[in-house]
């Protein structure tokens, strides 16, 4: 989509120019200033939570969201337009979209954010991942395997990207791995020292060469399927 401008919105602010049309009778202003002309009827058609503005003059509602942010959300809302590919959008800009989508309920774009985003769980944003997939309900065997990714972060790393209510959760996952019951004795020194030497600020490289240790280890010791004695999320021991 263009990066540029228009100054043709209801009230002299900047118009977003993919979204300009004239006929418009939804009008709404991102957190950065510009406006969309939106129409009614397609937002109802797809979307399902969507704060649409009541009465007929040309109030602009105001979102929390920037421009470039909407601006893929609401491609959706006309989808015979070309829509953005949502597998070459960096894991920022996608996981930003993904909010969006669940927060107003786009069903078609929920769908294409949720089958995008665990494709990051192994790669540089595996907490991301893990609360995005808890806040939105994925299921329990998924959320198990992306909490796996996130077992050697330091807690206060985990506490800062996972919030309040899923870092709760996380700690208790996590207290079950270091669990002198929890999979085999192996598998458990692993993770009791990956845990252990990244606060402690020991060489990069081997801290991270240990941390895969303990992930290929748990890997393969759930290779043949769910096991009773693996901690599940969610599910702390007695």
């Amino acid at each position: 989509m263009s990066d540029t401008r228009s100054d043709a919105a209801p009230g002299g602010e900047a118009l977003h120019p993919d979204f300009a049309s004239p006929d418009a009778d939804v009008f709404i202003r991102s957190s950065d200033g510009i406006v969309f002309n939106l129409h009614r009827a397609n937002i109802i058609t797809h979307t399902m939570a969507f704060p649409i503005p009541e009465g007929g003059d040309p109030n602009i509602a105001d979102f929390q969201e920037p421009a470039n942010i909407l601006a893929i959300a609401f491609a959706y809302l006309y989808p015979r337009a070309p829509l953005p590919d949502m597998n070459l959008l960096d894991f920022d800009t996608l996981e930003a979209v993904g909010y969006v989508a669940h927060k107003y309920q786009f069903a078609a774009l929920m769908a294409f954010c949720d089958s995008c985003i665990p494709a990051h769980a192994t790669k540089a944003h595996p907490a991301n991942v893990l609360r995005y997939a808890v806040l939105h309900g994925f299921p329990l065997e998924s959320i198990n395997m992306f909490a796996l990714h996130t077992i050697d972060l330091p807690a206060r790393v985990a506490r800062e990207i996972l919030g309040a209510a899923v870092f709760e959760q996380w700690v208790m996952y996590r207290e079950d791995w270091l669990h002198p019951v929890a999979a085999d004795g192996g598998i458990r020194n692993l993770v009791s020292n990956a845990v252990m030497l990244r606060p402690l600020g020991h060489a990069s490289a081997y801290t991270e060469q240990l941390a895969s240790q303990v992930k290929i280890s748990i890997l393969d010791s759930l290779s043949g399927g769910p096991v009773s004695n693996q901690p599940q999320w969610g599910v702390g021991r007695s």
